[in-house]
């Protein structure tokens, strides 16, 4: 179900009774009745008009807090999403982190991030080799259990190995891993850079499509201040889940929770931009997703969940989507019992087939339902024209089963 949607403000009359005089040669007797008859009428129809005002704003807050769009944020909230620590905040923070810097091997620096008692890790500026080597099972960094993670200005996580033996695997290859359980946060402060070394004339043949830049995995309470993520063999960032089973056989899913980012940037990737398998409050301030290409679906943020314990509840500020080969951004509808997704603005920039798409899904499997349970609202979507393209095309919601989809924009704006 797709609308395009304008607000309407009910509006309820009030007139008042006016009593004309009788005849001054009336009887007190019968002018005091009529005067006593017309007061009653005139307190009645008063005392009707206040019930229906009181009662249309007592079903106009009802139906505020019961509709399924969030109250707008304020710019404020946005713009301290992962607040700056101050100088003198950083000094403390400096005095007492362990240094980590390019000198040091892989398997040296791991060792670090897995060990508990060095809560405050600082990368100091340089270029980090991460080999990527399936046989020995090597995969890149993994973060946990992390107080804050500071990265100077200039730090790279470089990727290097051999795409056609490691990625074409179903398993998932994260270069930069992250995965935290426990309830305080872990802070990156500064910019968390990964280059996959995707080399598109030189890997023209290749197929794989699970070497993922940066992901998330069963993470709790993560703050980021930028991540840019390119030229990775899958995904530019993945936000997805861990899987298990009951004793009882049902399946289990452990999402990310509480996950916010001030600003995330991928280009360049042979699969998506940014692909969100599930979580819950998951919060990003800006996205910019460039130049997806590879293979299928090729968006600049795809929304997939791909089982039924995969749910999720995400609030994203601004998408900047251009020159995706196929979407700007595009969902698969799937067994999830709960999709919220909530975009203040989206611009899309010449991609390819159109910005929203409702109609890919490989995953797809096609249902019935009792009640709408995927929400996707968006406030205001921004289209850069590209010639010959129907203004029709630039939103695909087909094979949308209408009882269970709801997409709404608020606004959209066409430049030429």
């Amino acid at each position: 179900m797709y609308s395009n949607k304008t607000s309407t403000q009910r509006v309820i009359p009030f007139q008042e009774n006016h009593e004309n005089n009788g005849p001054k040669k009336k009887k007190i007797i019968k002018y005091s009745l009529i005067i006593g008859i017309s007061t009653a009428i005139i307190v009645s129809v008063v005392v009707v008009i206040i019930v229906v005002i009181k009662t249309k704003k007592k079903d106009d807050s009802e139906n505020s807090e019961n509709d399924s769009t969030s109250p707008p944020i304020s710019e404020s909230f946005w713009d301290n999403l992962v607040p700056t620590p101050s100088e003198e905040e950083m000094k403390v923070l400096m005095q007492t982190a362990y240094n980590i810097t390019t000198e040091m091997t892989q398997s040296e620096i791991q060792e670090i991030l897995s060990n508990d008692l060095y809560q405050i890790i600082h990368f100091k500026n340089g270029i980090y080799n991460l080999e990527i080597e399936n046989e020995n099972k090597i995969y890149g960094l993994k973060f946990s259990r992390k107080r804050y993670v500071i990265l100077d200005k200039g730090v790279i996580f470089n990727v290097i190995g051999e795409p056609f033996k490691t990625y074409t695997d179903y398993y998932a290859i994260s270069f930069v891993r992250v995965v935290a359980t426990k309830e305080e946060p872990m802070n990156f402060i500064g910019t968390l850079e990964i280059n996959g070394n995707r080399n598109p004339s030189i890997d023209a043949d290749y197929k794989g499509q699970w070497g993922m830049g940066l992901a998330f995995y069963s993470s709790k309470y993560i703050n980021f201040q930028e991540i840019y993520s390119y030229n990775n063999h899958g995904d530019g960032i993945y936000i997805g889940s861990g899987t298990g089973y009951t004793e009882s056989g049902e399946i289990q899913c452990n999402f990310c929770t509480n996950i916010q980012i001030g600003k995330a940037r991928s280009k360049g990737n042979y699969r998506n931009g940014i692909s969100v398998i599930a979580g819950l409050n998951i919060t990003i301030n800006e996205i910019y997703v460039e130049e997806s290409i590879g293979t299928l679906p090729e968006a600049g943020i795809d929304f997939e969940p791909n089982k039924i314990c995969e749910i999720m509840d995400i609030k994203i500020n601004k998408i900047f989507s251009s020159h995706n080969n196929k979407y700007g951004i595009t969902t698969c509808p799937s067994e999830s019992e709960s999709v919220n997704v909530s975009i203040n603005e989206a611009h899309s920039d010449h991609d390819s087939l159109s910005f929203i798409n409702g109609n890919y899904g490989f995953f797809a499997l096609p249902k019935t339902c009792s009640k709408v349970q995927y929400f996707y609202h968006i406030k205001k979507v921004y289209f850069n024209i590209v010639d010959g393209r129907d203004r029709e095309k630039y939103i695909v919601t087909q094979n949308w089963g209408s009882d269970c989809h709801s997409l709404e924009i608020d606004n959209i704006t066409f430049i030429e």
